[in-house]
């Protein structure tokens, strides 16, 4: 800022600064520093800067210049009517704000219920005995962090709520404006570039004073809530709107025509909205047996979203009975604690269950002291598979026999980790009262595994 100087009894007229010789040589120059808006919340930590009274001051916003956008809000309270009203500890200079009546406006000479600064123009709506658009009639000024908000109409003696942003650049503010072609309890905007951090919405247009149902003035949506004033004999300070985002489109709705009112028509709706400058991540996992910590890779800000794949099969704890009513069915029975059999005709069966434990992982496994030679039997493990390291190995999970056909399933571990199918591979035979079942893997290190160390249930019929 220049100022008028004068020296030896000569003026000099808007002068920006001096420059004057230093004692041992060089010069020194003095700048005029009044003009200075910033404030130390506005400078980074660890730098400094000079206040408009020329006072050397460190900064002390953790973001620093060139910080990502952010959203705060602020109150003030006027103990008397106003045209001008200021919100102080502003923790930057506003990019863009809404000052907001926290109370009912009743009508009665000219007073203001809602201003926008939308990072170019300030806008507002007054009301008298109507409700006027006012496209030119406020400004601001924003010192150190206090914001003033200045008009022609008056500011009522009550509570006021400041919504702004700081931080960021241009591009992360953006307007648009609707038209509104009919009174509805909702308005949608469309071709946003991303789902908005904070908006604010206001009336561009006039309308008379009403006792019939309330019309839409402004609303406003942050991290707090979602709130704003709508006009019937007076204007309504009130928590009555929702707001839902989709593909670019931003939807605002009222609860009704007396409880938040109607977008007024005809006339425009302009929407002040900031994007923040995130870089999300989607991710999808896949639950294990472990527990997943699932954070955002670097370059990225935050995760927007995380899918969750179905439990994998191996997972799943076998529960309820299977019964088994007729013969010549292969059933998968592994998902189900027990089978019950009741087939009728073909001379009487019976069944039995028994119960081996596996050591230092054989490739084959007997049951002993059994009732008779089985028509059919199951064998499942009764334990849990645990492994560390890369190392591959194969373990039986379960052996499924129906006569002539044998099968089961084995779980490989290692790098990779699946269940396997098996169709050959096992075999049994029956002598005495003994059950002897035989894998054809040399040892657990290859297909069709082994048996694990630990209890394996069998369900037979005889």
């Amino acid at each position: 800022m220049a100022q008028n100087v004068s020296l030896w009894g000569a003026v000099y007229s808007a002068v920006p600064a001096l420059t004057v010789p230093k004692q041992g040589g060089g010069t020194a120059t003095f700048t005029d520093v009044t003009d200075t808006t910033a404030g130390a919340s506005d400078v980074a930590s660890g730098k400094y800067f000079y206040t408009a009274a020329g006072v050397r001051t460190a900064g002390t916003s953790s973001g620093g210049g060139g910080s990502s956008m952010q959203v705060a809000v602020e109150w003030t309270t006027l103990g008397s009517a106003s045209n001008s009203i200021s919100f102080t500890g502003l923790a930057g200079e506003p990019t863009s704000f809404i000052v907001l009546a926290a109370a009912d406006i009743t009508t009665g000479g000219t007073k203001a219920a809602a201003v926008v600064y939308d990072g170019t123009n300030t806008i507002g709506q007054t009301i008298t005995s109507q409700v006027t658009y006012d496209g030119s009639g406020f400004s601001y000024t924003y010192n150190a962090g206090t914001l003033t908000v200045t008009g022609s109409a008056t500011f009522q003696a009550d509570d006021y709520r400041l919504t702004y942003t700081y931080g960021g650049s241009a591009s992360n503010i953006g307007t648009a404006d609707v038209q509104v072609g009919s009174g509805a309890t909702s308005i949608t905007f469309t071709d946003l570039s991303d789902e908005p951090a904070y908006f604010s919405l206001i009336f561009k247009s006039d309308f008379s004073t009403s006792s019939g149902y309330q019309r839409v003035i402004s609303v406003v949506a942050d991290d707090d809530d979602t709130c704003g004033l709508s006009m019937d004999s007076a204007a309504r300070a009130q928590a009555s709107w929702s707001y839902s985002y989709s593909s670019g489109s931003l939807t605002i709705t009222s609860i009704g025509t007396n409880n938040g009112g109607y977008f007024h028509q005809p006339g425009y709706y302009q929407l002040t909205y900031g994007i923040g400058d995130q870089t999300l991540q989607t991710k999808t996992v896949t639950p294990d047996e472990t527990t997943q910590d699932i954070t955002a890779d670097a370059g990225y800000t935050a995760l927007k979203k995380v899918v969750v794949n179905p439990i994998p099969s191996q997972y799943i704890v076998p529960t309820g009975n299977y019964a088994i009513t007729s013969n010549g069915n292969n059933i998968d029975i592994a998902q189900y604690a027990t089978v019950s059999v009741n087939v009728p005709g073909g001379g009487s069966v019976s069944t039995d269950t028994k119960t081996t434990t596996a050591s230092n992982y054989p490739t084959s496994l007997s049951f002993t002291s059994m009732k008779g030679e089985p028509k059919m039997f199951t064998v499942r493990l009764n334990a849990q598979v645990s492994s560390s390291g890369s190392t591959t190995y194969y373990y039986i999970v379960d052996i499924t026999s129906h006569g002539t056909t044998t099968h089961g399933n084995c779980f490989r571990i290692g790098s990779t980790r699946r269940v396997d199918n098996i169709t050959s591979g096992y075999s049994w035979s029956y002598s005495g009262t003994t059950l002897t079942i035989t894998s054809s893997a040399a040892s657990r290190s290859a297909s069709p595994g082994a048996f694990y160390s630990g209890s394996y249930e069998l369900m037979y019929v005889y």
